[in-house]
Parts: C-alpha cells; sequence; structure tokens
C-alpha cells in the first residue's frame, strides 16, 4: 500500500518516477569446453577405421579399449613359449581376443602387438602377437604371476578365440580331478560343528574392508557349495 501510496504522489507532483537501476550483465551463459567421451563401435563397423583408439581428454592420454593390430611385430631369433600359428591377419586375431577378454571380464593393458592381462583371483599374463608365413599370426600366451591351473583355461580361451571359436568357448580341460580309491575310504566328511564355524568365518571375511578378502571368502563359499565344482 505505501508503494502504491508514493507512486501517485510522484504522479501528481510531476515529477517522472525512478527507474530501477539494472545491472550491466543480468545473466551469464556457462560454455562447457570439455571433448566428448569416445564410444567405439562394435567389431566389424566401417567405423572402426574411421574412429580413434583414445581420445585426449586434458592433456592426459586415455588407455585404448580396443585391440586392434593392423602390423604385429617382427618373430624374435629366440624360441618363444608354445607358440600358436592363426591362418588369419593381426587385425581380425586381436580384435577376436579383445572381445573375448571383454566378455570374460579381463582386465588387459594394450601396448601395440602386446596385451598384458589381468584376472580376478590376481593371475597375471601377457599376449604377444608376431608375423608369420604367409600373413598368419604367430600366439604367445605366456604367464606371469598367479596360478598354473587357472593360466591354463586362461590360455586356452585365448587361443579359441584367436582361432574363431568364439569369446567364451566350453573348455575342453578337467575341472574336477578324480580321489583315488584309497584316500576316499579315508575321508571323514566335516562335522556340523566345522560347518558352522565355516560360515562365520565366511561372515567375518565379507565385513572386511579389503577387496581381496572379500574375494576370497565368496570364492570359498562357492568351492564348498556348488554342485559341479565337489566330488561325489
Amino acid at each position: 500500500m505505501k508503494s502504491n501510496k508514493n507512486d501517485n504522489d510522484l504522479n501528481n507532483s510531476g515529477e517522472e518516477p525512478r527507474r530501477e537501476m539494472q545491472p550491466a550483465f543480468r545473466s551469464a551463459t556457462t560454455v562447457s569446453h570439455a571433448q566428448p567421451m569416445f564410444t567405439g563401435s562394435f567389431t566389424g563397423s566401417h567405423l572402426d577405421s574411421k574412429l580413434p583408439l583414445a581420445v585426449n581428454v586434458g592433456g592426459e592420454q586415455n588407455k585404448a579399449t580396443k585391440w586392434f593390430v593392423d602390423q604385429a611385430k617382427p618373430k624374435p631369433i629366440y624360441p618363444l613359449e608354445k607358440p600358436v600359428e592363426i591362418q588369419e591377419g593381426a587385425r581380425n586375431v586381436s580384435a577376436r581376443i579383445c572381445d573375448s577378454l571383454r566378455l570374460r571380464s579381463i582386465e588387459a593393458e594394450f601396448n601395440g602387438s602386446q596385451a598384458i592381462c589381468k584376472t580376478n583371483d590376481f593371475l597375471t599374463y601377457s599376449i604377444d602377437l608376431y608375423n608369420g608365413k604367409d600373413g598368419h599370426t604367430i600366439v604367445e600366451v605366456m604367464r606371469h604371476k598367479g596360478c598354473g591351473l587357472a593360466f591354463r583355461r586362461e590360455r586356452e580361451a585365448v587361443l579359441n578365440a584367436a582361432k574363431g571359436n568364439g569369446g567364451m568357448a566350453p573348455s575342453k580341460l578337467p575341472f574336477i580331478m578324480s580321489i583315488p580309491d584309497d584316500l576316499l575310504q579315508c575321508y571323514e566328511p566335516p562335522t556340523e560343528q566345522e560347518h558352522e564355524d565355516t560360515l562365520s568365518r565366511a561372515a567375518d571375511m565379507l565385513h572386511s574392508s579389503q577387496r581381496q578378502v572379500q574375494l576370497f571368502a565368496l570364492q570359498n563359499l562357492s568351492s564348498i557349495t556348488t554342485a559341479d565344482k565337489l566330488n561325489p
């Protein structure tokens, strides 16, 4: 009410009402200069040869998310560790292996014609591609550290993918080793109290703040409760 009365008084006095002072810049538009993230195409797409494997963001080089090797490195003069020659070019072989690693959730770092891989059970191995005869590709899978039995399955999966048998081809290696009869006669099943102690320890490990301890507890529970991992 007071503001309306003051406006009427100014109108009656013949003076012009004061205008509101406006700032020079009432609004500002923010513009983002961040580069868009790279989203690669599927294997075999016509965009594979046009899109980069990595994008520079903030001046740092990101790791390539796909492994495409146009030219494998020359074969060394020293003997390789169980090499396998694939009658395909390096580009097809590397793309197949990369797809298999992705499907099996294997962490990998690609550096030219070499891939350093690490599994969830801390097995580390390398995959190297070399030039073979008549445009063929030689694949070498070498273990750096970790379980030797787990490496056998990893090597089989990598070679199956390189040969074009699929990214997750079923393994032909025996999983369960048979127990001799003389040892079976000495076997005593765990008591109920021992089962309870095992579950109690697993529960304590699952509450740990360390990822390795939690993973070990889950793998241990899986090994003693999964039917296809137990001996009859």
